[in-house]
């Protein structure tokens, strides 16, 4: 996957020479973004990342188990324990869910749209549960971020009831480990009842708007 953006990044750059580039990952993405920038950072302009994590406390037992799993039932296998394992404790702060997907936003109707959506609900192979674990694990300490370029702007934007990042503690975590690296553009948002999805918030709206306003700011004068 990762050498697939870098393939898309090849292409954007050809395509549109002389634009800056900004990567914005989401969610799982924002793990594959946080080590494409690690791995390339001279290849973007701005990192913006979305419902981000910091260390899964589960992580190493989940490299195991996804291991384990694809030597015995191969690596297509989808298991609803590992699932629930990922993705089980995520409604423990919302009182009486509708659905077991309400920790995404707080919009009922995206909520509704989300459920209904096999493309949305369906359970990760063992090997792509185990290849996100993997690059979770390569993101999560200081060494990730000291192999980032010092110059580079970074947004990291959350919701304070985002599961993901830890209701915001885990996230603090990873603009940490920024700072200890020296980045000077580093910054966090943290927003105040949002969940998940910024994006698909109940004031999406607003929330587009200051990452466009940022993304506008940080590549003024980009190549």
């Amino acid at each position: 996957m990762l050498e697939d953006l870098h393939e898309m990044n090849r292409l954007a750059h050809e395509q549109y020479p002389g634009l800056p580039v900004v990567l914005l990952g989401h969610s799982m993405g924002s793990f594959f973004a946080r080590e494409y920038a690690a791995r390339w950072p001279k290849t973007i302009d701005a990192l913006l990342i979305s419902g981000t994590g910091g260390p899964n406390p589960v992580g190493g037992i989940g490299l195991a188990l996804t291991s384990l799993l694809g030597a015995l039932r191969g690596h297509t296998y989808r298991s609803k324990f590992i699932n629930n394992l990922a993705f089980g404790a995520y409604l423990k702060k919302i009182p009486q869910p509708n659905t077991p997907y309400d920790w995404i936003t707080r919009d009922e109707e995206i909520v509704a749209k989300y459920a209904a959506d096999p493309k949305c609900t369906f359970v990760f192979t063992v090997g792509g549960f185990h290849e996100l674990m993997s690059i979770l694990k390569e993101v999560s300490g200081p060494a990730w971020a000291a192999k980032l370029d010092k110059k580079m702007p970074v947004l990291l934007a959350s919701g304070e009831m985002d599961p993901v990042g830890e209701y915001g503690e885990g996230v603090k975590k990873v603009y940490n480990w920024l700072q200890e690296a020296g980045l000077q553009h580093a910054e966090l948002r943290l927003y105040p009842g949002a969940r998940h999805e910024l994006i698909n918030e109940i004031n999406r709206a607003e929330l587009w708007q200051e990452l466009a306003d940022w993304m506008q700011q940080q590549t003024m004068g980009a190549n």
